[in-house]
């Protein structure tokens, strides 16, 4: 059986590029099933020099989080001004990212109630066919950590293994809040497909769930049992239930 750091860590990477703020419209669900557009993805690294504030029209300082009700439109100046987006209720991924790493700004109790966003057909479907997605979590000293999983989609919830020590898991022992996130890239960026979830986990180390689960993934990654077989010896399997749901592409 293969060790615990090989575990579905694929290779080649995914290229980590972006396409430009204007070419993507982002669509968000909440718990109450509400979707609207959202502001477009911005920059990796947004300015917060005095320059940038006088471009925002207002005289006032850009947002804490870059994206957060900021859009990046084109200007007969400059191809990309930062402008306040007044017409979105939502942040955009990136500062939603963000937001999920700096969990203890947002939730003074981590282990709080959570509310359940469903997952549209076409979101689960998209999840349910790719055959990685990145999980996102934070441990106690705040700390993000972001790695690649094999997964598979049950109903409204995602489910991914891991063994019991591995750091994702630690992290949800401490926080359970987690952000999953699949993309699809193509050189035509008005191609470019994603989701990403947001929601609360659960380790479920025995019972029907877990070989509900674990039977899922045997079936879906047929290599499964025999690299990294899970074991309620050493392993868990994670539950996430979806609080927000942001997709990109699919209108």
């Amino acid at each position: 059986m293969a060790s615990r750091s090989s575990r579905c860590s694929p290779s080649p990477r995914h290229p980590e590029a972006g396409p430009p703020c204007s070419r993507l419209k982002v669509t968000t669900r909440s718990a109450g099933g509400r979707s609207s557009p959202a502001a477009a993805v911005p920059p990796a690294r947004a300015t917060t020099s005095s320059a940038a504030t006088t471009r925002a029209g207002n005289g006032t300082a850009p947002a804490r989080f870059p994206g957060w009700g900021w859009a990046c439109t084109p200007s007969p100046s400059s191809p990309r001004v930062w402008r306040r987006s007044s017409w979105t209720p939502w942040p955009s991924p990136a500062s939603s990212c963000l937001l999920a790493f700096s969990w203890r700004a947002i939730y003074s109790n981590p282990h709080m109630a959570v509310k359940r966003a469903r997952l549209s057909k076409r979101v689960a479907k998209l999840l349910g066919a790719e055959r990685v997605c990145r999980v996102a979590t934070v441990g106690e000293a705040g700390i993000p950590h972001l790695v690649p999983v094999c997964h598979a989609v049950i109903g409204d919830r995602v489910y991914f293994g891991s063994g019991d020590d591995a750091r994702k898991v630690l992290n949800l022992r401490a926080n359970p809040h987690v952000t999953v996130t699949v993309d699809l890239y193509a050189e035509d960026w008005s191609q470019i497909k994603g989701v990403m979830v947001q929601g609360s986990a659960k380790l479920v180390r025995r019972g029907p769930a877990f070989v509900r689960a674990r039977k899922r993934l045997y079936a879906k990654y047929p290599q499964y049992p025999r690299e990294a077989a899970l074991s309620t010896a050493d392993s868990v399997i994670v539950e996430v239930t979806p609080t927000h749901v942001f997709t990109w592409g699919l209108d």
